[in-house]
């Protein structure tokens, strides 16, 4: 990277502020556009706005060499009006940014998609495997990477990544707290064959560093292939080996319990039904045991070919990294 700045979208949001921190720390000239202060180290501009605005983008831009698009909408829309502020952030606003992003003179764009938009499935996915994303986030991310993919020239390449389901202690919906409670209290009950079900998860520094490293390496990499390029970020593993992780994470000698999935299947079914009776949080979902039960893999051999050091932390690592942010507030 020249000495111009960096941009980085939605920098006051989970992934987004470890991206920023990271480059930051490495000494980066920061300008973040988001609607809350971004917690990051000093040394950094910031200005108050969104995607939407093509004032705020002009503004961010000017002597920027390199974009890092992080923001997006997650979950899932109840209303129609939800689902027009899917398509309008993680797809047009997002094109808008990478054709204002050309036009400023940037060199580098990189765009955090989600290998959601693989939609479900079975057996091993690559990043040339056909995509079938199945609910609005997904669609709304995949119309997303298309329109920015589409803006990628040979002044200005544009770099993919697609991130599994990320975890870290700053995470704001506790991802992987109830797991972790679960595995120390000795409550945690894994489908049968443990060994034969996979988990798709990956440690936010990791996939903050992946990113750091594009800006220079991986990017260049871009230029090679063509203008684009796209990379699954990920360390899969089979539900054995993250629960065993996770129990040396929490410093337990591990012992599973496991049980066909029917009467799981009956106990999610209850917890759920418990749960919206009393207004709590489900302790164990239907949702969850499809996770735990499925098969499909996301491969990151694309990743490793540009940067053969990934994962920086690896799951065992971000995983006892997790319980000690956890533990420290309070919480495990």
């Amino acid at each position: 990277m020249t000495g111009r700045q960096i941009l980085v979208t939605g920098a006051s949001g989970f992934v987004g502020g470890a991206v920023a921190r990271m480059l930051s720390e490495a000494g980066h000239g920061i300008v973040a556009i988001s609607r809350r202060p971004p917690q990051i180290p000093d040394g950094f501009s910031w200005i108050a706005g969104d995607l939407t605005d093509t004032t705020s983008l002009e503004k961010c831009l000017d002597n920027c060499g390199a974009v890092v698009n992080v923001a997006g909408k997650t979950g899932l829309p109840t209303t129609a009006e939800e689902e027009r502020e899917f398509y309008q952030i993680n797809c047009y606003a997002a094109a808008a940014l990478a054709r204002s992003a050309r036009s400023a003179g940037v060199q580098t764009f990189i765009h955090v998609s989600s290998a959601g938009i693989f939609g479900p499935g079975n057996g091993s996915f690559s990043e040339a495997s056909l995509c079938k994303p199945g609910n609005i986030y997904e669609r709304s991310k995949s119309a997303g990477e298309r329109a920015v993919v589409a803006e990628a020239t040979q002044d200005m390449n544009v770099t993919v990544v697609r991130p599994t389901n990320v975890f870290g202690g700053g995470h704001p919906q506790r991802k992987l707290l109830t797991w972790f409670r679960s595995v120390k209290t000795g409550r945690t009950i894994l489908i049968r064959n443990p060994a034969e079900k996979w988990v798709n998860y990956v440690y936010v520094g990791d996939v903050a560093r992946a990113i750091s490293e594009f800006l220079g390496r991986g990017a260049a990499s871009a230029r090679r292939q063509g203008c684009s390029a796209v990379y699954i970020l990920n360390t899969p593993s089979t539900v054995a080996q993250m629960f065993d992780l996770s129990a040396q994470a929490l410093g337990m000698k591990p012992k599973r319990l496991v049980c066909p999935q029917w009467p799981l299947l009956a106990v999610a079914s209850v917890a759920e039904f418990v749960a919206v009776a009393l207004r709590k949080e489900a302790p164990f979902t239907r949702d969850k045991l499809r996770e735990l039960s499925g098969t499909q893999i996301f491969l990151a051999d694309r990743v490793r070919d540009v940067q053969p050091a990934f994962p920086y932390f690896g799951l065992g690592e971000g995983l006892a990294r997790t319980c000690r942010q956890y533990a420290s507030m309070g919480l495990l």
